[in-house]
């Protein structure tokens, strides 16, 4: 599959990109690391007319700490994320969640903002631009109809992405910006809900750094994919407590893989508030977790199968956060 033609820029400074983004509007795509978009554009799933590179903005790319906490700029490699000793001593579920991209070759090129902006996925969506001229347009090509979900009057494409849930059990912020001036944001508001459209970045617009400020509280990442490398994550979890007298004083539990967005298991959270760490707390915030998410049968995987799965996850996210207290 071949790329259509198209004009490439390499602006050099944050300022060059937002002015192109702002001149060129929708024509315009970004290219960070390019591991997803160079797919979608050869699948004909997108089709700029112009392509905006992001590779020498150093500006972008950093990871450092100040009063506020942790700040990573969105150009920052994935890699660079793990390789990060700090990051690994304070927020181990960050380096957890961007060890688990898709395979050493990816996270070497992919960006921790291209990771959160990362589309959402579908069977009947991802495919190439012949096979989908076989079936009638979806929701998500300006189509009518979800293949997915018969009936449904939206997409129900799947949010997959890895790190998001890491950084929203840590209340990380985002900060966009856009010709006309900057704005900070929960990273909770970044995202939509929507299939279609599963976060809230206008074309003019462009995510610049994350911001995490939530120290104290102990965290990780787990997931199940049906292969350790490549491929997205079936269910994934993030777990973050804080820990105060041998009882949970606060925790979050986000999920990737279950719905158009992450989604927060806020009732599962409401269990472990306030209670010790011992196993039937655990066991109960776990079975709780499986009742709580609301994934529908997507990915050739059957949503009961999924719910079994995100509370086995919720347990094991939970004590692998607990083990970094033990040690």
């Amino acid at each position: 599959m071949r790329l259509s033609s198209l004009e490439y820029l390499s602006p050099r400074n944050v300022k060059g990109i937002l002015n192109v983004l702002s001149e060129h509007g929708r024509e315009a795509a970004i290219l960070a690391g390019g591991t997803d978009l160079l797919v979608k554009m050869k699948h004909r799933l997108i089709r700029p007319r112009l392509v905006v590179d992001l590779g020498m903005v150093d500006k972008l790319r950093y990871v450092k700490w100040d009063k506020k906490g942790l700040r990573i700029g969105a150009g920052t490699k994935l890699y660079e994320i793990i390789q990060s000793d700090s990051i690994k001593a304070k927020f181990p579920s960050l380096s957890q969640a961007a060890s688990s991209v898709a395979s050493p070759q990816i996270r070497n090129m992919g960006t921790v903002g291209g990771n959160i902006c990362l589309d959402t996925r579908c069977w009947f969506y991802n495919q190439s631009h012949w096979w989908r001229k076989a079936i009638e347009p979806c929701f998500k090509v300006g189509g009518n109809v979800c293949h997915v979900a018969r009936g449904g009057d939206r997409c129900w494409a799947l949010f997959m992405a890895d790190t998001p849930p890491a950084f929203l059990a840590l209340d990380a912020n985002v900060k966009i910006a856009s010709k006309s001036g900057e704005r900070t944001i929960p990273l909770s508001q970044f995202y939509t809900g929507k299939g279609k459209s599963p976060n809230v970045l206008k074309q003019d617009e462009l995510v610049t750094e994350l911001i995490v400020s939530k120290n104290g509280y102990k965290s990780s990442y787990v997931r199940f994919s049906f292969r350790e490398a490549i491929d997205f994550p079936v269910i994934g979890v993030s777990a973050s407590l804080l820990l105060e007298d041998g009882a949970i004083r606060d925790c979050r539990i986000v999920f990737t893989g279950v719905g158009s967005s992450p989604v927060r298991a806020s009732a599962t959270e409401e269990i472990l508030k306030g209670k010790g760490v011992e196993e039937a707390v655990i066991e109960k915030a776990a079975k709780e977790a499986s009742s709580e998410i609301r994934p529908i049968s997507h990915m050739e995987i059957p949503a009961l199968y999924k719910r079994k799965l995100g509370g086995a996850m919720v347990k094991k996210a939970i004590k692998k956060a607990l083990e970094e207290v033990d040690g």
